[in-house]
């Protein structure tokens, strides 16, 4: 009923059918790896991290960096006169009433003029020939002699009780000066003198022992001076593989504060958070700043103490300067801790 058919198909034109199926495959594939790349891109973009065309980061693990000594202790003469009663609550929090023998040496200590008083010419550096209560690392005494008398533990606000002062040498021609040694003597409990200070501890730049920062500080550092433990961040999503360097620093109790810490001067692609009283070592930060001169403000910030991480993207580390201030007020702002980049 039907009659047959025959197809013949000549083995050039299966030959070319397929050498355009493997050109229309490879098309897609090629099409396929552009639209994989813009999204790759458009993430990377997310972070909003410039970065400088000429800049060099290096990668180092962690296991093979070397440490070095951390940021050198601060000290201060305070602004305020006190009695020997009152001598060993002079000092701002996060310092405490310096011993002789912790301020002996003042080239591996840094003066601060947050808290420190200061005469014309004093620069960056402490006042000479201004007397401070010192602690003498005694026994507790009223005597009449440097280095023993404490004002019987500094509770003692009586003229007959004595306690030891010390101060940095105004005379320095006398042939029997030494400008590298403190002058020492002892005062009445009852006069009014400013007390020095010294910050609680040197740190070693992690949680359990962060550097001290003081508001108004301005200081230099190196990531590469330490390890990397904390690696994220709860305020970012940010890969923090590099090594970081964690400081503390505390707000006096009564007030609120406007807390701003702020870079410069980066080395590489370093950045900034800061994290609450309780969330150092799990990274429960508050706000971040992403890598470029700028910084991170927290308004309504209550008393209390907390830490500043310098952390590096993608495992890098490097050199910084950074930078703490600390506006204060005895009212609160009604609103919540916010976030103000540069």
């Amino acid at each position: 009923m039907f009659g047959s058919i025959r197809v013949r198909i000549h083995y050039d034109r299966i030959s070319r059918l397929v050498l355009l199926l493997v050109a229309a495959l490879l098309v897609t594939v090629f099409l396929g790896y552009l639209i994989w790349g813009q999204v790759v891109a458009a993430s990377a973009a997310n972070r909003a991290e410039p970065r400088a065309a000429d800049a060099t980061y290096v990668l180092q693990p962690a296991a093979a960096q070397s440490w070095r000594a951390p940021a050198p202790r601060s000290y201060y003469l305070s602004r305020t006169d006190y009695n020997g009663a009152a001598a060993d609550t002079a000092c701002e929090p996060g310092y405490h009433m310096a011993a002789l023998w912790e301020i002996a040496d003042l080239s591996n200590l840094r003066y601060t003029n947050t808290f420190g008083d200061s005469r014309a010419d004093s620069g960056y550096g402490p006042p000479s020939f201004m007397l401070g209560w010192v602690r003498t690392g005694s026994n507790n005494s009223v005597a009449a002699q440097a280095g023993v008398a404490n004002c019987n533990g500094w509770t003692s606000s009586s003229a007959s009780d004595n306690g030891s002062v010390v101060n940095l040498p105004a005379d320095w021609t006398s042939a029997s000066q030494d400008i590298g040694v403190w002058d020492v003597g002892y005062a009445g409990c009852s006069d009014l003198l400013p007390v020095w200070c010294v910050a609680d501890a040197v740190g070693s730049g992690y949680c359990q022992e962060p550097l001290h920062i003081s508001c108004g500080d301005r200081i230099s550092g190196d990531t590469g001076n330490y390890a990397s433990y904390i690696d994220t961040y709860t305020c970012s999503a940010w890969d923090e593989s590099g090594a970081e360097t964690m400081y503390a620093f505390t707000l006096a109790d009564g007030d609120y504060y406007t807390v701003t810490a702020s870079f410069t001067n980066l080395g590489a692609d370093l950045d900034l958070f800061i994290l609450s009283p309780t969330g150092c070592s799990a990274g429960t930060c508050y706000s971040a700043d992403s890598y470029g001169d700028g910084g991170v403000t927290l308004s309504s910030v209550p008393s209390g103490t907390y830490y500043l991480a310098v952390d590096g993207y993608q495992g890098v580390y490097g050199t910084y300067t950074l930078e703490l201030t600390c506006e204060r007020s005895t009212e609160r702002v009604y609103a919540p801790l916010v976030l103000r980049d540069y």
